[in-house]
């Protein structure tokens, strides 16, 4: 009898209409979690292989270092800076539900 494995699959993270870049090229996720904010960066240039990557921040001050070192910030000023308030939104919330709890 074959044996039956079970899979953890990470949550779904669905793309936002505005985390986008104009050509397509780029795009940012982010999703609040109990653990922080989930960052998924994709990028799939014309030519070459697509890259995701997936990361988790603790804290507002560690996604802002990060960001500000994304090279995005220069080819993609606009997409750059929604992702930037849209992370900083999100951490107020998670704030927000700290403070409450």
């Amino acid at each position: 009898m074959p044996r039956r494995t079970s899979r953890v699959r990470a949550p779904q993270l669905r793309r936002r209409d505005g985390l986008v870049s104009e050509d397509g090229r780029l795009s940012f996720c982010l999703a609040r979690r109990a653990a922080g904010l989930h960052v998924e960066r994709e990028n799939a240039p014309v030519q070459g292989g697509r890259s995701i990557l997936s990361l988790r921040f603790d804290d507002a001050r560690t996604f802002v270092d990060w960001l500000q070192e994304d090279d995005a910030k220069f080819a993609y000023p606009l997409l750059w800076s929604r992702v930037m308030k849209e992370g900083l939104e999100l951490f107020a919330r998670l704030r927000a539900r700290d403070d409450v709890a």
